[in-house]
């Protein structure tokens, strides 16, 4: 019985969705592209009458790009120092960074990390010359730029392609 409310529900919320999708992608009066709208509908099983919708949150994919590019762009600054390093661990490396850090150096929290001397970690300063594309899958972004990097540890720069993995974890943005 639930299954069948479950799939009744599923056919009649795919269709109104897809025509609603597709009106927003058409063309406005200016003639300019709508933005994409990415939506999230989050479901509840409830007893007595099947699933429902609990919620339905819209995105603005425009600024769900700049968010994460920002918070790139912020953790490709931070310097080689107790500072810059403490700031690295808490805020912006994901949990399942942490747990790598923990498995192969033995690295639990930001003070242990600071005292690993991370040398390793910031070998390399990395300025963005151009972002390339921002992809958005599900809770996590790649995003592909033109980077100058300079190596602090041969004291040598040069130019490259790069992708960095990003992360939506606790509401913010981090490396993945």
């Amino acid at each position: 019985m639930m299954n069948k409310a479950y799939l009744i529900f599923c056919l009649i919320l795919i269709p109104i969705l897809s025509l609603s999708c597709l009106r927003k992608n058409t063309t406005d009066i200016d003639n300019k592209p709508n933005e994409k709208e990415l939506i999230t509908i989050v479901l509840e099983q409830n007893n007595e009458d099947g699933i429902v919708i609990k919620d339905v949150k819209s995105y603005d994919e425009n600024a769900i790009k700049e968010s994460a590019l920002e918070r790139l762009e912020t953790f490709l600054s931070l310097p080689y120092t107790e500072e810059g390093v403490d700031k690295a661990y808490d805020e912006f490396y994901s949990k399942e960074y942490k747990n790598i850090l923990a498995k192969t150096r033995n690295v639990k929290n930001s003070l242990e990390y600071i005292a690993s001397e991370p040398s390793l970690d910031f070998e390399f300063n990395i300025k963005i010359n151009k972002v390339n594309s921002i992809i958005i899958t599900g809770n996590s972004v790649k995003i592909s730029c033109d980077t100058t990097i300079y190596d602090r540890a041969n004291k040598a720069t040069s130019k490259a392609v790069q992708t960095f993995n990003m992360l939506n974890e606790d509401n913010k943005w981090v490396i993945n």
